[in-house]
């Protein structure tokens, strides 16, 4: 690697590689010019700052990140992750560095909850995508103050909704988050129960003959009697 462009490949390559990151601002102190100055100082002060997340950002060093490229600094820098509504199971990444290259440098993909995570160089920004219930890594260049994103409450993701999410990322589909987390559908209501009038059958006596069989035999004897009289009348 002898110019920029193949370091600026390199990291990108591998995201948390340090090291690189390090020959890379050696590299710079050792052009002459005060924007490649610029560029080493910035790289190791933030790698500082990486060891210590509780060390708060100074003004300093956010005066070196408003002078650098946008794209440069989504490439090098160590933003934490913010509004990242779920809290698995497992152990999340929530670091910048640690999330998958895309061929978007602005956009990386975390593994952990199968999302893109989208570097914001300006807060507006930021914050329309987290209104979509998207993650974002902000610029370190933005003065921030508390509670300057909004929306940010943390979901316990449930293993319906971990399976859910799973389910749709093998399908391809991206969910959002209502969809995560939306409640399962209640079952339909049950029918109503009709009773109907129970039949109760009586039971024959042995040699007892069969009902229809009483009921024809009664009609033929009413028959041969009805005849008789017809008989005695003529006579």
């Amino acid at each position: 690697m002898h110019d920029e462009a193949g370091f600026l490949s390199a990291i990108r390559q591998t995201p948390a590689d340090d090291t690189a990151r390090l020959v890379f601002a050696d590299w710079l102190d050792e052009q002459d010019d005060p924007a490649c100055q610029t560029k080493a100082e910035f790289i190791r002060l933030e790698l500082r700052m990486a060891e210590t997340p509780e060390q708060p950002t100074d003004r300093e060093f956010r005066r070196l990140a408003a002078q650098l490229d946008s794209t440069w600094l989504a490439v090098m820098s160590h933003p934490k992750l913010e509004a990242c509504r779920f809290a698995f199971q497992f152990e999340c990444p929530k670091r910048w560095e640690q999330l998958t290259p895309t061929t978007n440098e602005r956009v990386r993909f975390c593994e952990a909850c199968k999302k893109e995570v989208h570097y914001c160089d300006e807060l507006e920004y930021a914050r329309t995508i987290t209104r979509r219930g998207g993650c974002v890594a902000l610029s370190l260049a933005i003065l921030r103050r508390p509670g300057d994103l909004t929306g940010s409450g943390t979901v316990r993701l449930t293993p319906e909704m971990i399976e859910r999410l799973r389910a749709a990322s093998v399908r391809g589909q991206r969910l959002s988050i209502s969809e995560i987390t939306r409640a399962p559908s209640p079952l339909p209501p049950a029918p109503p129960v009709t009773t109907t009038p129970i039949q109760v059958l009586r039971v024959r006596r042995p040699g007892e003959r069969p009902e229809w069989k009483q009921r024809r035999r009664k009609a033929r004897r009413k028959n041969r009697n009805l005849q008789r009289e017809n008989w005695e009348d003529a006579e």
